[in-house]
């Protein structure tokens, strides 16, 4: 099996506050973790940024991970609670795919 790679330059989305959808919703799995004995079930969320596009006229994306759990300080319930109104005890995360809501994309640099 053979795979062919085209060399791309990587374009980093713009930083600041972005009107985006929920456009994907990928179940990792359990995921090893440092703080606990047991893993942690994880998703992935992605938004496109609607409102910015790249040179080819395809819209930047931009994900992040979540530990699948509901808590108040949670990433995932402040995720959940940005694009529904919906009770917290409990949610079909399928039923945000597609939803708007505003995202901010910041910048981190790694030292060399």
């Amino acid at each position: 099996m053979s795979f062919y790679v085209e060399k791309t330059t990587y374009q980093p989305a713009p930083a600041g506050v972005h009107l985006a959808r929920l456009t994907q919703l990928i179940h990792l799995g359990v995921q090893e973790s440092i703080y606990k004995d047991e893993g942690q079930r994880q998703y992935l969320l992605g938004f496109e940024l609607v409102e910015e596009a790249l040179n080819d006229e395809r819209n930047y994306t931009v994900s992040e991970r979540f530990n699948a759990t509901l808590g108040p300080k949670s990433k995932l319930s402040a995720a959940v609670s940005a694009l529904t109104s919906a009770s917290q005890n409990g949610f079909d995360l399928d039923e945000l795919v597609g939803r708007a809501c505003q995202v901010t994309v910041a910048h981190k640099t790694k030292p060399d």
